[in-house]
């Protein structure tokens, strides 16, 4: 999908470990870290991380996901805590009207995504994440396009969300919105098209969020510690952008991720 490599590790003919090093352009992200509980505890998984970061350019910052088994390896090798998320699932696609709904803040109009809309899109969301995700967001399009709507307002991007059909549930997210409002309107508007049960990995720094989604229907799973690991190379030359979804310029925001597989 992106630059990178992929490694696993294979006893007999079963693959008991994996993990994946993607370039996303001006940074890294490790995922599908996953090692067969019956091959755990014989350093398979460290041993796949550092291939995986040897494989990545040195001068960019390496992030991640981490469950709290997996915390303390990555903070062994150089990886901080960066923000705190949860996963969050539904059981059905109905979510419940709350009274935690806000005003819309203004006239927005939520639509399915267009091929047409990927390349716009893309531009805010290498600004919002900090890497260039176009093939991501292409192929998020390509497998499951209801699970994908934007919002505008007078024509510009107020906001989006692309989400999958998975084995486990649907994923929502991303989610980048101008407002809580329209974030909202953009879960909803997916839900009505996605199978459930649904999951969502929202940013916990965002507490009117995390209750609306709890209200609506929403139960907590686990957390999620996203982590950057700082270039390799010398301050001199590395890249600096930060691995962490921030504020752009005209408001937009991230209020969920795309997931652990993709950052």
């Amino acid at each position: 999908m992106t630059p990178g490599a992929s490694f696993c590790a294979v006893a007999g003919d079963a693959l008991v470990a994996t993990c994946i090093g993607i370039s996303y352009g001006e940074l890294s992200w490790i995922a599908m870290m996953l090692v067969d509980p019956a091959f755990q505890r014989r350093r398979l998984g460290e041993r796949l991380l550092l291939r995986s970061i040897d494989a990545l350019p040195p001068t960019h910052p390496v992030g991640l996901d981490a469950t709290a088994v997996g915390r303390l390896l990555y903070e062994q090798h150089g990886f901080a805590h960066t923000s705190q998320l949860t996963r969050w699932i539904a059981e059905g696609t109905e979510l419940q009207t709350t009274p935690l709904e806000e005003g819309a803040g203004g006239t927005f109009t939520v639509r399915p995504v267009e091929p047409s809309d990927i390349a716009p899109i893309a531009a805010v969301d290498r600004d919002i994440f900090g890497g260039d995700r176009r093939r991501v967001l292409e192929w998020a399009f390509a497998v499951g396009s209801h699970c994908c709507a934007i919002a505008t307002i007078h024509g510009e991007i107020a906001g989006y969300i692309f989400g999958r059909p998975g084995r486990v549930f649907s994923h929502l997210g991303t989610v980048v919105a101008r407002s809580q409002s329209i974030a909202q309107a953009l879960v909803r508007h997916v839900a009505s098209a996605a199978t459930a049960p649904m999951g969502i990995d929202a940013f916990d720094s965002l507490p009117a969020w995390t209750d609306w989604l709890q209200a609506a229907g929403f139960e907590r799973q686990r957390p999620l510690a996203r982590m950057i690991r700082p270039p390799a190379a010398s301050p001199a030359t590395a890249t600096t952008t930060p691995v962490v979804e921030h504020s752009h310029p005209s408001g937009l925001q991230a209020f969920a991720i795309f997931g652990p597989e993709f950052a």
